[in-house]
């Protein structure tokens, strides 16, 4: 469970020096970063934790390309981001199960009204939404939802102790569980629909190694159970129909995640099918707005974290001095005492 430090919620409308939209890794590192600057920050998140797709989908999955860390699990990072976070609450608000359906450009700020009719104010905003809002794509057999033990995110691995597991998936992410799993499950099976992995041949290798079954090019053709416990699945090869029955604990689904694209009614920002167009500060074409993270694309631009959070300290940069002429170009050191109110 990801830990909530703090929550202040002030009634009406307060003006903002900066809204993030979107509470994923980069929008709560990009709240503190701008915390840091003595900017007031507005942190609006469509779902209800902070986090983003860690916090929803994978907080148990081990990150292991972040600078610092080995290794780390998701849900850590993101405890660790949060407490971050706190060490400036005095400039930050911020707004879970908020969605930001429409932006009104006015001459000098913005208003930003959500799903819920609350009007937010801003000088200026940062898109840190990633691709969108998301959530898991189902197997789409009709009585999937009846099914108590049909999973579509990992948030406590301990459950899986002793137990019997199939995943379903070939990813990154569905090979990283069955990895994770083997070690601690009774038994692990794999489907995947295609007849190759589309996962980090690292990955691939380190499965060989393990106890875990896999079946290749099968689909699941019917689930079986009943008072809403899931029992068994039967799944068929693509190609030789053969017919295979598993049995299991837990089922687990790993075929990503359904998004829904962010369309704000008011503004038209300029974009490409893998994100919005920035300059090299991070500005999309209306003047004050701004974006970063996997929200954006670029020439080389890889949709990972790492990038993400490098981003933020240029984008947070250009906002300060777009807001306060005056610290425009300035050197801001972190490590000075003497710079950090500057």
């Amino acid at each position: 469970m990801i830990i909530t430090y703090f929550v202040r919620r002030n009634e009406g409308v307060f003006m903002k020096d900066v809204t993030i939209i979107g509470a994923g890794p980069v929008g709560i590192y990009a709240a503190f970063y701008a915390g840091l600057r003595q900017l007031s920050v507005n942190l609006i998140e469509a779902m209800p934790n902070l986090g983003g797709q860690l916090s929803a989908v994978y907080p148990e999955k081990i990150i292991l390309d972040l600078p610092g860390f080995s290794s780390i699990k998701a849900e850590d990072f993101i405890t660790n981001l949060t407490k971050q976070l706190a060490t400036k609450k005095e400039y930050i608000d911020y707004y879970l199960n908020e969605e930001i359906v429409e932006i009104i450009k006015k001459d000098d700020y913005f208003e930003l009204i959500s799903n819920n009719q609350k009007v937010y104010q801003s000088k200026t905003i940062l898109l840190t939404c990633g691709n969108g809002i998301f959530t898991p794509r189902h197997i789409g057999l009709a009585n999937e939802e009846s099914f108590h033990n049909i999973l579509y995110a990992i948030t406590n691995i301990e459950m899986f102790t002793n137990k019997e597991v199939t995943i379903l998936g070939g990813g990154d992410s569905a090979l990283d569980w069955a990895l994770m799993l083997n070690d601690i499950a009774a038994k692990v099976n794999i489907v995947h629909r295609r007849d190759e992995y589309r996962a980090k041949e690292g990955s691939i290798k380190e499965l060989a190694k393990t106890n875990v079954k896999q079946y290749m090019a099968y689909l699941v053709k019917t689930l079986n159970g009943e008072n809403n416990i899931l029992d068994n699945i039967v799944i068929e090869h693509k190609e030789t129909k053969e017919l295979v029955t598993l049995q299991q604990d837990y089922l687990i689904v790993n075929y990503g995640n359904v998004t829904k694209v962010n369309n704000f009614k008011g503004l038209e920002i300029a974009k490409e099918p893998f994100g919005y167009l920035v300059n090299r500060v991070f500005e999309t074409n209306i003047t004050g707005l701004y974006a970063c993270g996997n929200a954006i694309n670029y020439e080389g631009k890889p949709k990972l974290i790492t990038p993400g959070l490098g981003e933020v300290p240029i984008v947070i940069n250009n906002i300060k001095g777009y807001i306060d002429p005056s610290t425009k170009n300035k050197i801001f050191y972190s490590s000075a005492a003497d710079n950090i109110s500057k």
